[in-house]
Order: C-alpha cells, then structure tokens, then sequence
C-alpha cells in the first residue's frame, strides 16, 4: 500500500498508518481541506447613496385608457412631459469564492 509525504516536521497520519475506516476519513478530510480555501466577500456599490444628474426622459402624457393626448395648440403633436432621472442606488452583492 502507497503512503501519502508529508513534511518530516508534519505528524499528521499516513495511510499505512489508518487502521480504522475513521483514520481514513480523518486523513482523506485533512488532505482535501489542504487544497480547499473558501472566501466569502461583501461589496457595497455606492455605499454613500450618492445620486447622479441625468438627463430628464422625454414622455407622451397619457388618459386614463392609455392612449396619448394631443397637443390643443398643436393637433399634429402629442403633449409631453419631463420624467426626472436620478441613478444613484445602494447596491450590496455577498459572494462566495470556493478553490480546490
């Protein structure tokens, strides 16, 4: 039967050495978790709530059914309206990095 090497100061088991089927598993554990690494982060965009100018949309003013008005200085024209446009919103991500 093979053994795994370890450093000569390490005096973690070998598998000559697991004579139980729970050795075994504690070496097997111990050997995977050598090469796992699990990162957790937390990023917050614009954790200030800083809200940004944009420009203003530009839209059709509507009745009640949803059809647009007509302009009543202009018939060929519908009535607009300025929409404010300000971005600018907290958004948090939680992430998981996992490497093996």
């Amino acid at each position: 039967m093979s053994s795994i090497k370890f450093p000569a100061s390490s005096n973690r088991l070998t598998l000559l050495d697991c004579k139980t089927p729970f050795a075994l598993k504690k070496l097997l554990f111990s050997v995977l978790l050598e090469k796992l690494s699990i990162n957790l982060y937390v990023d917050i965009q614009n954790v200030y709530n800083a809200a940004a100018d944009q420009p203003a949309f530009l839209d059709v003013v509507r009745d009640d059914m949803g059809n647009p008005l007509v302009n009543p200085l202009d018939p060929t024209q519908y009535q607009t309206q300025f929409i404010n446009n300000s971005a600018g919103t907290i958004l948090p991500t939680i992430g998981i990095i996992v490497d093996f």
